[in-house]
Protein backbone atom coordinates (compact mmCIF):
# COMPACT_ATOMS: atom_id res chain seq x y z
CA UNK A 1 0.00 0.00 0.00
CA UNK A 2 1.37 3.37 -1.04
CA UNK A 3 2.06 6.51 0.96
CA UNK A 4 1.89 9.47 -1.40
CA UNK A 5 2.92 13.10 -1.09
CA UNK A 6 0.93 14.88 -3.80
CA UNK A 7 1.76 18.19 -5.51
CA UNK A 8 0.47 20.04 -8.59
CA UNK A 9 1.89 22.46 -11.16
CA UNK A 10 -0.42 24.37 -13.48
CA UNK A 11 -1.39 27.81 -14.74
CA UNK A 12 1.34 30.37 -14.06
CA UNK A 13 3.93 27.64 -14.24
CA UNK A 14 7.15 29.69 -14.30
CA UNK A 15 6.30 31.22 -10.93
CA UNK A 16 6.17 27.80 -9.27
CA UNK A 17 8.33 25.64 -11.53
CA UNK A 18 11.45 27.19 -9.98
CA UNK A 19 10.72 25.24 -6.79
CA UNK A 20 10.27 21.87 -8.48
CA UNK A 21 13.76 20.34 -8.24
CA UNK A 22 14.41 21.67 -4.73
CA UNK A 23 11.11 20.10 -3.62
CA UNK A 24 11.91 16.79 -5.32
CA UNK A 25 15.37 16.56 -3.77
CA UNK A 26 14.19 17.46 -0.27
CA UNK A 27 11.27 15.04 -0.53
CA UNK A 28 13.43 12.12 -1.68
CA UNK A 29 15.71 12.60 1.32
CA UNK A 30 12.95 13.12 3.90
CA UNK A 31 10.37 10.68 2.51
CA UNK A 32 12.62 8.03 0.94
CA UNK A 33 11.41 5.39 -1.47
CA UNK A 34 12.84 2.69 0.80
CA UNK A 35 10.27 3.66 3.47
CA UNK A 36 7.39 3.21 1.06
CA UNK A 37 6.88 6.88 0.12
CA UNK A 38 6.02 8.16 -3.37
CA UNK A 39 6.04 11.72 -4.70
CA UNK A 40 3.18 12.23 -7.19
CA UNK A 41 3.11 15.38 -9.38
CA UNK A 42 0.06 16.48 -11.37
CA UNK A 43 0.57 18.85 -14.31
CA UNK A 44 -1.61 20.73 -16.76
CA UNK A 45 -0.84 21.07 -20.47
CA UNK A 46 1.32 24.18 -20.01
CA UNK A 47 3.61 22.64 -17.39
CA UNK A 48 3.70 19.26 -19.15
CA UNK A 49 4.89 20.80 -22.41
CA UNK A 50 7.69 22.77 -20.78
CA UNK A 51 11.14 21.88 -19.49
CA UNK A 52 9.84 21.00 -16.02
CA UNK A 53 7.36 18.56 -17.56
CA UNK A 54 10.16 16.88 -19.48
CA UNK A 55 12.18 16.75 -16.27
CA UNK A 56 9.29 15.19 -14.37
CA UNK A 57 8.95 12.46 -16.97
CA UNK A 58 12.68 11.77 -16.79
CA UNK A 59 12.46 11.52 -13.01
CA UNK A 60 9.56 9.08 -13.39
CA UNK A 61 11.62 7.03 -15.85
CA UNK A 62 14.35 6.87 -13.19
CA UNK A 63 11.77 5.55 -10.72
CA UNK A 64 12.05 8.55 -8.40
CA UNK A 65 8.57 10.13 -8.76
CA UNK A 66 5.19 9.51 -10.38
CA UNK A 67 3.94 11.93 -13.04
CA UNK A 68 0.31 12.46 -14.06
CA UNK A 69 -0.93 14.60 -16.96
CA UNK A 70 -4.28 16.26 -16.22
CA UNK A 71 -4.93 18.23 -19.42
CA UNK A 72 -5.94 21.90 -19.59
CA UNK A 73 -6.32 23.91 -16.40
CA UNK A 74 -8.57 26.49 -18.07
CA UNK A 75 -12.17 26.26 -19.19
CA UNK A 76 -13.41 26.96 -22.73
CA UNK A 77 -13.42 30.71 -22.10
CA UNK A 78 -9.80 30.69 -20.89
CA UNK A 79 -10.49 31.11 -17.17
CA UNK A 80 -7.99 29.35 -14.90
CA UNK A 81 -9.87 26.92 -12.64
CA UNK A 82 -7.35 27.54 -9.88
CA UNK A 83 -8.82 25.65 -6.97
CA UNK A 84 -10.27 22.81 -9.01
CA UNK A 85 -6.71 22.13 -10.12
CA UNK A 86 -5.51 22.35 -6.53
CA UNK A 87 -7.82 19.44 -5.73
CA UNK A 88 -5.96 17.32 -8.30
CA UNK A 89 -3.68 16.59 -5.36
CA UNK A 90 -6.51 14.60 -3.76
CA UNK A 91 -6.79 12.20 -6.71
CA UNK A 92 -4.65 9.42 -5.12
CA UNK A 93 -7.12 9.23 -2.20
CA UNK A 94 -9.48 7.34 -4.51
CA UNK A 95 -6.97 4.70 -5.67
CA UNK A 96 -7.41 1.27 -4.08
CA UNK A 97 -3.68 0.60 -3.65
CA UNK A 98 -3.06 3.89 -1.80
CA UNK A 99 -3.12 4.00 1.99
CA UNK A 100 -2.06 7.56 2.87
CA UNK A 101 -2.06 10.82 0.89
CA UNK A 102 -0.55 14.15 1.97
CA UNK A 103 -1.31 17.22 -0.17
CA UNK A 104 1.44 19.81 -0.27
CA UNK A 105 2.22 23.13 -1.98
CA UNK A 106 5.08 23.07 -4.46
CA UNK A 107 6.41 26.43 -3.22
CA UNK A 108 6.58 25.26 0.41
CA UNK A 109 9.73 23.55 1.64
CA UNK A 110 9.59 19.92 2.81
CA UNK A 111 11.08 19.70 6.31
CA UNK A 112 11.85 17.03 8.90
CA UNK A 113 8.97 18.43 10.99
CA UNK A 114 6.63 17.60 8.11
CA UNK A 115 7.75 13.98 8.08
CA UNK A 116 7.26 13.87 11.85
CA UNK A 117 3.66 15.09 11.75
CA UNK A 118 2.87 12.71 8.89
CA UNK A 119 4.14 9.81 11.00
CA UNK A 120 2.02 10.93 13.95
CA UNK A 121 -1.06 11.11 11.72
CA UNK A 122 -0.38 7.62 10.41
CA UNK A 123 -0.10 6.32 13.99
CA UNK A 124 -3.41 7.99 14.91
CA UNK A 125 -5.48 6.09 12.28
CA UNK A 126 -7.67 9.20 11.89
CA UNK A 127 -9.25 9.66 8.47
CA UNK A 128 -8.31 13.31 7.86
CA UNK A 129 -5.34 15.45 8.88
CA UNK A 130 -4.68 19.17 9.02
CA UNK A 131 -1.57 21.07 10.02
CA UNK A 132 -1.55 24.54 11.60
CA UNK A 133 2.01 25.86 11.75
CA UNK A 134 1.18 29.55 11.51
CA UNK A 135 -1.31 31.80 13.29
CA UNK A 136 -3.09 32.36 9.97
CA UNK A 137 -3.74 28.64 9.51
CA UNK A 138 -7.27 27.43 10.32
CA UNK A 139 -9.51 24.51 9.46
CA UNK A 140 -8.44 21.96 6.87
CA UNK A 141 -5.57 23.46 4.87
CA UNK A 142 -5.43 22.62 1.16
CA UNK A 143 -1.64 22.40 1.10
CA UNK A 144 -1.24 20.91 4.58
CA UNK A 145 -3.83 18.14 4.73
CA UNK A 146 -3.63 14.37 4.77
CA UNK A 147 -5.91 11.39 4.27
CA UNK A 148 -6.05 7.81 5.50
CA UNK A 149 -7.55 6.85 2.17
CA UNK A 150 -9.47 3.61 2.94
CA UNK A 151 -11.06 5.08 6.06
CA UNK A 152 -11.82 8.38 4.32
CA UNK A 153 -13.61 6.61 1.45
CA UNK A 154 -15.57 4.45 3.87
CA UNK A 155 -16.76 7.36 6.03
CA UNK A 156 -17.58 9.78 3.18
CA UNK A 157 -18.76 7.47 0.42
CA UNK A 158 -16.70 9.49 -2.07
CA UNK A 159 -15.07 7.27 -4.67
CA UNK A 160 -13.44 9.58 -7.21
CA UNK A 161 -12.14 13.07 -7.82
CA UNK A 162 -15.33 13.75 -9.78
CA UNK A 163 -17.31 12.76 -6.68
CA UNK A 164 -15.31 15.33 -4.70
CA UNK A 165 -16.05 18.03 -7.26
CA UNK A 166 -19.75 17.12 -7.22
CA UNK A 167 -19.75 17.24 -3.42
CA UNK A 168 -18.26 20.75 -3.60
CA UNK A 169 -21.13 21.81 -5.88
CA UNK A 170 -19.27 24.82 -7.29
CA UNK A 171 -19.47 26.73 -10.59
CA UNK A 172 -16.47 27.58 -12.78
CA UNK A 173 -16.47 31.11 -11.36
CA UNK A 174 -16.16 29.63 -7.86
CA UNK A 175 -13.32 27.28 -8.86
CA UNK A 176 -11.42 30.29 -10.20
CA UNK A 177 -11.35 31.88 -6.73
CA UNK A 178 -8.56 31.36 -4.23
CA UNK A 179 -9.74 29.35 -1.22
CA UNK A 180 -12.56 27.37 -2.84
CA UNK A 181 -10.66 24.10 -2.45
CA UNK A 182 -10.39 24.70 1.29
CA UNK A 183 -14.09 25.51 1.48
CA UNK A 184 -14.81 22.09 -0.03
CA UNK A 185 -12.39 20.32 2.33
CA UNK A 186 -13.88 22.05 5.36
CA UNK A 187 -17.41 21.28 4.21
CA UNK A 188 -16.54 17.62 4.67
CA UNK A 189 -15.94 18.14 8.40
CA UNK A 190 -19.48 19.57 8.66
CA UNK A 191 -21.32 16.99 6.55
CA UNK A 192 -19.47 13.77 7.43
CA UNK A 193 -19.70 14.05 11.20
CA UNK A 194 -18.48 10.52 11.92
CA UNK A 195 -15.21 11.27 10.18
CA UNK A 196 -12.19 11.43 12.49
CA UNK A 197 -9.80 14.36 12.11
CA UNK A 198 -6.39 14.93 13.66
CA UNK A 199 -5.32 18.56 13.95
CA UNK A 200 -1.72 19.50 14.57
CA UNK A 201 -2.33 22.87 16.22
CA UNK A 202 -0.09 25.92 16.15
CA UNK A 203 2.53 25.61 18.84
CA UNK A 204 4.63 28.75 18.57
CA UNK A 205 6.79 28.19 15.49
CA UNK A 206 7.55 31.72 14.24
CA UNK A 207 10.17 33.04 11.81
CA UNK A 208 11.82 29.65 11.49
CA UNK A 209 12.14 28.78 15.17
CA UNK A 210 10.05 27.81 18.24
CA UNK A 211 8.53 30.51 20.44
CA UNK A 212 6.41 30.61 23.59
CA UNK A 213 3.15 31.39 21.75
CA UNK A 214 0.47 28.66 21.90
CA UNK A 215 -3.02 28.22 20.46
CA UNK A 216 -5.91 26.18 21.80
CA UNK A 217 -7.45 23.29 19.90
CA UNK A 218 -9.99 24.18 17.20
CA UNK A 219 -13.59 22.99 17.21
CA UNK A 220 -14.94 20.75 14.45
CA UNK A 221 -18.36 19.30 13.78
CA UNK A 222 -16.83 15.94 12.96
CA UNK A 223 -14.89 13.88 15.51
CA UNK A 224 -11.81 16.03 16.10
CA UNK A 225 -8.58 15.44 17.98
CA UNK A 226 -5.79 17.98 18.48
CA UNK A 227 -2.11 17.64 19.27
CA UNK A 228 0.65 20.28 19.39
CA UNK A 229 2.86 20.79 16.38
CA UNK A 230 6.27 19.26 16.91
CA UNK A 231 9.28 21.50 17.48
CA UNK A 232 11.74 18.96 16.10
CA UNK A 233 11.69 16.70 13.09
CA UNK A 234 13.77 14.00 14.73
CA UNK A 235 11.34 11.19 14.08
CA UNK A 236 14.26 8.80 13.57
CA UNK A 237 17.75 9.82 14.69
CA UNK A 238 19.23 6.88 12.79
CA UNK A 239 18.41 8.73 9.56
CA UNK A 240 19.41 12.30 10.39
CA UNK A 241 21.42 13.71 13.27
CA UNK A 242 19.67 16.22 15.54
CA UNK A 243 21.76 19.18 14.32
CA UNK A 244 21.02 18.36 10.68
CA UNK A 245 17.29 18.14 11.40
CA UNK A 246 17.36 21.46 13.26
CA UNK A 247 19.00 23.14 10.27
CA UNK A 248 16.61 21.59 7.75
CA UNK A 249 13.62 22.65 9.85
CA UNK A 250 14.75 26.27 9.39
CA UNK A 251 14.94 26.33 5.60
CA UNK A 252 11.56 28.11 5.63
CA UNK A 253 9.64 30.10 8.25
CA UNK A 254 7.06 27.37 8.89
CA UNK A 255 5.39 24.41 7.23
CA UNK A 256 3.38 25.59 4.25
CA UNK A 257 5.19 28.94 4.03
CA UNK A 258 4.64 30.21 0.50
CA UNK A 259 7.98 30.99 -1.07
CA UNK A 260 11.45 30.34 0.34
CA UNK A 261 15.08 30.34 -0.79
CA UNK A 262 14.83 27.22 -2.92
CA UNK A 263 18.42 27.60 -4.18
CA UNK A 264 19.74 27.51 -0.59
CA UNK A 265 17.47 24.57 0.26
CA UNK A 266 18.64 22.64 -2.76
CA UNK A 267 22.28 23.34 -1.94
CA UNK A 268 21.65 22.10 1.61
CA UNK A 269 20.26 18.76 0.41
CA UNK A 270 22.98 18.38 -2.22
CA UNK A 271 25.58 18.83 0.53
CA UNK A 272 23.94 16.79 3.30
CA UNK A 273 21.56 14.42 1.55
CA UNK A 274 21.99 11.39 -0.68
CA UNK A 275 24.70 12.24 -3.21
CA UNK A 276 23.53 9.68 -5.78
CA UNK A 277 20.00 11.08 -5.68
CA UNK A 278 21.30 14.61 -6.11
CA UNK A 279 23.22 13.57 -9.22
CA UNK A 280 20.23 11.88 -10.83
CA UNK A 281 17.98 14.87 -10.12
CA UNK A 282 20.59 17.25 -11.56
CA UNK A 283 21.04 15.07 -14.66
CA UNK A 284 17.28 14.92 -15.27
CA UNK A 285 17.03 18.70 -14.98
CA UNK A 286 19.93 19.36 -17.36
CA UNK A 287 18.74 16.88 -19.99
CA UNK A 288 15.22 18.32 -19.87
CA UNK A 289 16.59 21.72 -20.90
CA UNK A 290 18.38 20.39 -23.97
Amino acid sequence: MKRIVSIALFGDGDKYAQYFYAFVLAHLNLFPLRDGWTLRVYMDDTAANGAVGRGARRLEHEGLIEYRYMGPSRNASGKLLLTKCMLWRCAPVFEEDVEYVFCRDLDAAPMPRDRAVCEQFIASKAALHTVHDNLAHAGVMGGLCGFYAPEFRKLTGLRSLEDLYAFGNKRDDDWALHGTDQMVLNKMTQVFRLMTLLEHRFNGWTEGRPSAHRREASAYECVGYSTPMVDSGRWDQKIYAPLLCATADRLANHLGAAGYDHAAARKFWEMHGDEALAKVVRDCEEKSRA
